[in-house]
């Protein structure tokens, strides 16, 4: 079915093939191309990889041998990797420090103890022990926690109100491999109740060191985007080979012509213009006039398919007509002038029908040949100069010379 928006298009397409075909061929040709291109020159990404990855990491453990009187555990325990430690029964706490590290590397180790008066969060005096020290894999030593309480009793009291003072432990590794170097530490505080010191907190430390290197990767041809590519260069020119190869080629006279009769349809009907039945003709420029014309007199328009014309026969028998081939109406007076049917030809008119064709007796005979008519035989016999019973060839012949 032809809806408009499909005539319009055709249309489009009649009166702009070559543009169209020039530019369905451009499209096919770039989308070739760069199809060929997307699959040649897939692209690169550049990645960052993390090389030569070397590790260290170290730990600290506590223990403590129980050597006070007590109902909670047997003389001589060792309690290990506790939170809590009652300072009458374990008053020696043992720090024991090892570190993993690379094959060659150079490691030392640090274990601190640090005093520190802060007030409101603010730092107003520290002072940092030296626990241990050591360049081995292994570092071990046993502190004196009533000592330590001792110390940070007396630091107390020095501060008053003015201060709090609070201890923490410290654990410190400076490493440095073929590749890397560095310091790692860690600190977890060491506070007392009454009865107990508690270490609140693991000291662990843990490092893997990398080398950033810039790597540039050769990408996969993006298949997506060919396929699209050759599909739309597939499309376009199957559509030029469409418009290049199409026979009968459309007309865009005739496809405007169906677009006019599509948005006039509800005021055109099919049927036979009765061209001979018209007292005057009068031609109209365009179908749009003439529907124009149907719509003011309150008419419809007649489309003849044979004779490819559109007419509007008003009252008083004045044919309003158009054609989109200007020589239809013409073409349609001459087949009704020879035998009455359409498809009439001249010769069949000479033949026995010619009266029913052309009355010469007719107003148009007069008008052919120049006469008036008195209503009388004889004045036509004294204006031919014959009568009945005359002979035509005597007439004719009469005053010719003879010959010799």
């Amino acid at each position: 079915m032809n809806t408009p928006g499909l005539l319009k298009l055709r249309l489009f397409a009649a009166r702009h093939r070559r543009i169209l075909i020039a530019l369905l061929l451009s499209v096919a040709l770039v989308a070739t191309v760069g199809a060929g291109w997307a699959y040649a020159n897939p692209g690169q990404t550049t990645d960052t990889d993390y090389r030569h990855p070397q590790s260290i990491s170290g730990s600290v453990g506590t223990s403590a041998v129980v050597t006070g009187e007590t109902s909670l555990y047997e003389r001589g325990t060792r309690l290990s990797d506790r939170v809590v430690y009652l300072q009458g029964v374990t008053p020696n706490l043992t720090l024991g420090g090892q570190v993993d590290a690379p094959v060659g590397a150079d490691v030392h180790q640090r274990l601190l103890l640090q005093y520190r008066a802060t007030r409101d969060d603010h730092l107003v005096w520290d002072d940092t022990r030296v626990l241990a020290a050591g360049g081995a894999r292994r570092l071990n030593t046993t502190v004196n926690v009533s000592r330590i309480r001792n110390r940070a009793g007396r630091i107390q009291g020095e501060f008053g109100a003015a201060a709090t003072v609070n201890l923490r432990l410290k654990y410190v590794v400076d490493y440095e491999t073929d590749r890397y170097e560095g310091t790692l530490n860690s600190t977890t505080p060491l506070t007392f109740t009454q009865r107990a010191y508690i270490v609140d907190g693991e000291l662990a430390v843990e490092k893997t060191r990398t080398t950033a290197v810039t790597v540039t990767r050769q990408q996969s041809p993006d298949y997506g985007l060919i396929g699209l590519l050759v599909a739309l260069g597939l499309l376009s020119a199957g559509g030029a080979a469409v418009l290049g190869l199409r026979d009968p080629l459309p007309s865009p006279d005739a496809e405007a012509e169906a677009v006019l009769r599509q948005r006039y349809a509800e005021w055109i009907s099919s049927g036979r213009v009765p061209v001979f039945a018209a007292a005057r003709r009068v031609e109209m420029e365009s179908l749009a006039d003439l529907v124009n014309v149907a719509i003011d007199s309150n008419d419809r328009v007649l489309y003849d398919r044979e004779q490819d014309i559109y007419g509007v026969l008003r009252e008083g028998g004045s044919l309003f007509w158009y054609g989109p081939d200007q020589t239809g109406l013409v073409d349609a007076s001459m087949e009704w002038q020879t035998d009455g049917e359409p498809g009439g030809s001249f010769e069949d008119s000479t033949t026995g029908d010619f009266e029913a064709a052309f009355d010469p007796a007719s107003e148009d005979a007069d008008e052919l040949f120049g006469m008036e008519r008195d209503g009388s035989e004889a004045a036509d016999e004294d204006r031919f100069g014959t009568e009945e019973g005359d002979s035509d060839d005597e007439t004719l012949f009469s005053n010719l010379p003879d010959e010799e």
